[in-house]
């Protein structure tokens, strides 16, 4: 061989590449199901608590203000959707007495209202206090997270689920129930009910997507 020496290189055999390939397959096949029911339980969670905790913010607002609250779905692309989120609005009153909403009476913040496009310091009937975002999905609204109101529409013409500064319900608001799921997510205990008791308070239920009344979830 003419003195030269030959190195036995290392490397793997066809049979152990399949092996490896047969083995990761395995892993995805068992993993990704996992990571997205992982990932759609906790948008359902996330979202849930967010909804529940704005009611109970608007709830609280609403006798703090002696004025009557209320969450209205968000528009985004011109239609509003309670998929979007909402706005927690309030008529702005003025307290004081001087013909003008400033300070505290203002609860656009001394900013041009963004849906009516008055300007500061204008008792706005829909003055905004807090933007509420839902969503950690497929912003298309056939897929994804989805949200409905059984008795306030967000297609209505004025949509908005009120409370009283009682904090009770507001009449066409009573026996409200939010519905929570995300689509291609379905199966007992995978959707949520979000339910206003006769006194204002919400209730949380894990239930069967088939039952919420939303086409795209079942």
């Amino acid at each position: 061989m003419n003195g030269k020496k030959f190195m036995k290189q290392a490397g793997f055999t066809l049979i152990e590449l399949m092996f490896v390939v047969v083995i990761v397959g395995l892993l995805l096949v068992i993993g990704v199901p996992s990571y997205n029911t992982l990932r759609s339980n906790n948008c359902l969670t996330t979202n849930t608590n967010r909804l529940v905790a704005s009611l109970q913010y608007a709830r609280s607002e609403a006798a703090k203000r002696n004025s009557a609250v209320s969450l209205r779905p968000r528009a985004v692309g011109g239609a509003r959707n309670w998929r979007n989120g909402f706005e927690i609005i309030t008529d702005e009153i003025d307290a004081d007495g001087n013909g003008t909403c400033t300070g505290i009476e203002d609860h656009d913040n001394n900013i041009t209202n963004p849906t009516t496009g008055t300007a500061p310091g204008t008792c706005d009937t829909d003055g905004i206090l807090k933007i509420i975002e839902l969503g950690c999905g497929d912003p298309n609204p056939a897929r994804g997270l989805q949200v409905t109101n059984n008795v306030v529409a967000a297609a209505a013409a004025n949509p908005r689920f009120s409370y009283r500064s009682s904090g009770r319900l507001q009449q066409g608001s009573v026996g409200g129930t939010f519905n929570i799921c995300m689509a291609n997510y379905n199966g007992a205990g995978r959707g949520r009910q979000v339910r206003i008791s006769a006194i204002g308070r919400p209730q949380t239920d894990p239930v069967d997507t088939n039952t919420l009344g939303i086409a795209v979830c079942p």
